[in-house]
């Protein structure tokens, strides 16, 4: 069986096929220089977003721009009259994924006017070499717990994970993710339509959607089982296990071939991030990395993992940039020769997640950071050792990957957003690193440490993330700011 953290690069044949990127024998993306803009203007972002996705960007005074747009469907079909078999598109790349065997077509692409010969090239700008690491200084009074609360769920064999993140607290002050929309990206959620596990999130209509990018269909229910247990971490209900916020709403988008290793699928991601946007989605939660690929010559170096190279970090970065809260697996090579972390985790935007015991010890297989320009990764940890999951036959069973321990933290993160409604993405990302409890000194191992969801809670409700100044200020937290109920 394959890992499940998936790993996939990509090969830009410039000096051939100029404009082009090959993510697969006879796939290819083709870059657009510009848009269509006389059909679409910023003033009237409501007939290409939804409400909830205005509403997001409004609340981080993020602008609406170009990028925004979808992609010129004039230049789609030129191609198309001109025979070429156009799958999909994404209008952040500004490119759209075609499939053609015939290499006399693909060099006549380079003679289109609207072709972008940079590619890919465009998106990869220089950055700062020089990154410092961010360490905060958190003191707190162990007096700030409630000693006394009632647990609002029977966890049953998920209680360990829960409780290593605080979350039954936040359960009990009614924080349970209720409201909070989390797109899941995994390679196939089999039996998610008919397992009781899953059934209060078909009678309570938080399904909101589902498609497959892979097959370009709505078959998410009969591909693998891998999206099935990652969704269970967050989503379950049973009487005997519970998952980190057993109220929140979800999109299911398949976007990994669980049959090959291309980077195809990082177009998948990307394409799938956009639909959540556009959807309006609070969170993403991936289960997914690329690091090398199944011909090694198309794979990424080290080097590469640094924010702003490969296809699904730029994608992730982008999504983080709309106001949306990226969470991702680290990766599970940490007992390999390549034991870095993979993409999209070296986003500089994102929630990277190690794997820690129930002891809290990171374990063997958690990948290693920093990212290539030096910044903390992974982020957090959770458990990812022994991870109670809903297994396919609708029980609780255990499996181990960071691929278990990032969507825990992705139902932790839909609770502290219910609870602050107003706080951007990258005001809950400071928040969570600061409760963790390596803050004062990260490693590469489990980054700022595990979260403490409730501390994190309270980080908020007291401190201004945006102004706050890890180099000058503290976080201190008291028991007068606390409190046992909403």
């Amino acid at each position: 069986m394959k890992k499940w953290i998936f790993t996939v690069s990509f090969i830009i044949f410039s000096s051939l096929i100029l404009g082009q990127t090959q993510v697969k024998p006879d796939y290819y993306l083709v870059f657009f220089k510009d848009k269509d803009t006389t059909k679409f203007d910023t003033a009237h972002p409501e007939l290409f977003l939804s409400p909830k996705a205005i509403a997001r960007r409004q609340l981080s005074n993020i602008p609406i721009t170009a990028q925004d747009f979808p992609v010129s469907g004039k230049y789609i079909q030129i191609l198309r009259d001109s025979g070429y078999n156009v799958l999909l598109t994404s209008r952040w790349l500004n490119a759209a994924l075609i499939h053609e065997t015939d290499s006399t077509k693909l060099l006549k692409l380079k003679d289109f006017y609207f072709i972008d010969t940079l590619g890919l090239e465009k998106f990869r700008q220089p950055k700062d070499s020089t990154v410092e690491q961010v360490k905060y200084s958190v003191v707190i009074d162990s007096s700030i717990y409630p000693k006394k609360w009632e647990m609002a769920y029977n966890y049953g064999i998920a209680l360990a994970q829960n409780k290593l993140l605080n979350i039954p607290l936040m359960h009990a002050l009614g924080y349970d993710g209720k409201g909070v929309v989390i797109a899941v990206f995994d390679a196939g959620f089999n039996s998610v339509n008919t397992l009781k596990a899953f059934k209060p999130l078909w009678e309570e209509h938080r399904i909101l959607g589902y498609y497959d990018f892979v097959d370009r269909d709505t078959s998410v229910f009969s591909s693998e089982t891998h999206g099935l247990m990652a969704l269970s971490t967050i989503a379950a209900t049973t009487s005997k296990f519970v998952g980190s916020a057993p109220k929140a709403s979800f999109y299911l988008f398949r976007t990994e071939d669980e049959n090959s290793e291309y980077p195809i699928e990082e177009f998948n991601w990307v394409v799938a991030a956009e639909y959540a946007d556009s959807a309006g989605v609070d969170i993403i939660s991936s289960s997914l990395g690329y690091e090398t690929f199944d011909d090694t010559t198309w794979g990424y170096t080290y080097e590469n993992m640094n924010g702003n190279y490969a296809i699904s970090t730029i994608g992730a970065d982008i999504a983080a940039s709309k106001g949306i809260i990226v969470v991702v697996s680290a990766g599970n090579s940490g007992d390999n020769q390549w034991h870095y972390i993979g993409a999209p985790a070296d986003g500089d935007s994102v929630i990277a997640v190690g794997a820690v015991t129930y002891e809290g010890n990171p374990t063997y297989f958690s990948a290693y950071g920093p990212s290539a320009d030096g910044r903390v990764k992974p982020d957090v940890a959770a458990v990812g050792s022994w991870t109670t999951v809903i297994s396919p036959l609708g029980k609780p069973t255990v499996a181990s990957g960071t691929s278990f321990s990032a969507p825990t933290v992705a139902g932790a993160v839909a609770c502290l957003k219910q609870a602050h409604p107003d706080r951007s993405n990258m005001e809950i990302l400071r928040a969570l690193q600061m409760s963790g409890d390596h803050a004062s000194d990260p490693d590469n191992r489990v980054g700022y440490g595990i979260p403490d969801i409730y501390l994190a809670h309270l980080i908020l409700k007291r401190y201004d993330m945006k102004s706050f100044d890890p180099k000058k200020d503290k976080i201190i937290i008291k028991p007068s700011d606390t409190t046992t109920s909403k």
